[in-house]
């Protein structure tokens, strides 16, 4: 996996860096406050094996879309060959077949 670079947008002069195709913007560059925050979000892209789900989604994301994410992980984790993959994906499609359109914040 490619670690992210820390940029500096041309126009704004903000701090950036594009994760799974989003750029978050991350306060004046070269700040202390963007790099702690820069270091945050690579530390949790890298963490997920690049599975991330960006901040502003958490409270609209589905329980479809969490699952689709940690599936995600758990082939760069187990391997696609493994059988722990197979018997996830088992448990995961009832989960998705019963709770798909949950909002995955308020599933118990």
């Amino acid at each position: 996996m490619r670690i992210p670079k820390y940029r500096k947008h041309s126009s704004s002069g903000q701090a950036r860096v594009t994760l799974n195709g989003k750029t978050y913007y991350l306060g004046r560059f070269g700040s202390k406050e963007s790099k702690l925050l820069y270091n945050r979000l690579v530390g949790e892209f890298v963490a997920s094996d690049g599975a991330m789900i960006a901040p502003g989604q958490v409270d609209t994301l589905t329980m479809s879309e969490m699952l689709l994410a940690y599936v995600k992980f758990a082939e760069n984790h187990y391997g696609k060959d493994s059988g722990e993959l197979d018997d996830l994906k088992r448990v995961i499609r009832r989960l998705r077949d019963s709770y798909g359109p949950t909002i995955a914040s308020d599933f118990g």
